[in-house]
């Protein structure tokens, strides 16, 4: 727990010296001129699109689970979501630590006594491999962009290139193993022998439980994954339009191709291990829109607008957190009662 906090401190720590620093050389002052000027019904407009794709993302769970015969609240599926972005946000789990706090809510809320943690866990790695799966095949057509259009050094074309193609790797390898029931997790348990650790030996009957839930979704439940396939493209052209209004909103235009690539670096920065990406997304953002041709400070705006949405997000996500603390220590308390009478 002791290193946990260290951990979190620390990276926290950095991301403000990064953030200050990076707010520091574009100008601060000049950020807010483009929200002196922000137009209010585009505002609106991005938070109500940022909202649908939210509940678009929890209905493809719903698809998810009931492929699997369970039956969820749409709005406690939103509720656990939330509340797993929101951990996610505030640790430095590069946008995954999260997701056991979305598994657990999901075991514990459940009205079927069949639903264990291993078949949450698998929906969720089923949610996520639709995310990375698409954003591997827009990344890959985002890397093309860059480097068509951009004069970029041998060595930064080399690591996007190595970067996209182990992506699309593990992705393949991940699918593959899951249609052939090898077991994706498993392999690397083996390879690495990780079942020599004591601590983890323990968790390999549960690791194949997962991977046999995953296969039997993708192999069995074809209709549920085609539709899972087009949510998560439709979700993706929601994205172009959310950005393309987050400029419309700072009050400057940008095209469809240069809105991608913006997309592209958002994605990139959340893939390090700080809060929320701090600092690293206002740096990336700067950087990107510099290269493209806009003002520096253009992108720092862009950054501060999608930070403050994500914070919206945070806060209400951190209330439910704290409600769900204060009913499982109810809970604990009422059956700690219950059994010593």
């Amino acid at each position: 727990m002791k290193n946990r906090i260290i951990i979190l401190a620390s990276s926290l720590l950095l991301g403000v010296i990064l953030f200050i620093y990076v707010l520091g050389k574009t100008g601060f002052w000049d950020t807010l001129v483009y929200f002196k000027e922000a137009s209010i019904f585009p505002f609106i407009a991005y938070i109500l699109v940022s909202f649908f794709m939210m509940s678009l993302k929890v209905y493809r769970w719903q698809v998810i689970l009931r492929a699997y015969g369970f039956k969820h609240s749409f709005w406690n599926l939103f509720s656990y979501n939330l509340a797993g972005f929101s951990l996610s946000y505030i640790t430095p789990g590069a946008m995954v630590g999260g997701e056991g706090l979305r598994a657990y809510l999901l075991k514990r809320g459940s009205k079927s006594k069949k639903m264990n943690m291993a078949k949450s866990i698998s929906s969720i790695i089923i949610d996520k491999f639709f995310d990375l799966a698409v954003a591997a095949m827009l990344t890959s057509v985002g890397i093309m962009l860059l480097l068509s259009f951009f004069s970029l050094s041998r060595y930064l074309k080399a690591a996007f290139l190595i970067i996209t193609v182990c992506w699309v790797v593990a992705l393949s390898f991940f699918l593959y193993s899951s249609l052939t029931k090898k077991g994706f997790f498993s392999y690397i348990f083996r390879k690495l022998k990780l079942y020599r650790i004591k601590r983890l030996s323990k968790v390999e009957k549960e690791v194949k439980e997962t991977e046999s839930n995953i296969s039997h979704f993708f192999i069995s439940h074809k209709k549920e994954f085609r539709r899972c396939v087009v949510i998560s493209f439709f979700l993706w052209l929601l994205m172009l339009v959310e950005y393309k209004i987050a400029t419309a909103v700072l009050v400057y235009e940008a095209s469809l191709t240069t809105v991608f690539l913006i997309i592209l670096v958002v994605g990139f920065s959340y893939l390090f291990p700080l809060p929320g990406a701090l600092g690293i997304l206002e740096a990336t953002q700067a950087s990107m829109h510099a290269f493209i041709g806009f003002k520096a400070v253009q992108g720092i705006a862009l950054s501060l607008l999608v930070r403050a949405r994500d914070t919206m997000w945070t806060i209400i996500g951190v209330i439910l957190i704290s409600h769900y603390g204060v009913s499982l220590m109810k809970e604990l308390a009422k059956n700690g009662t219950n059994s010593s009478k």
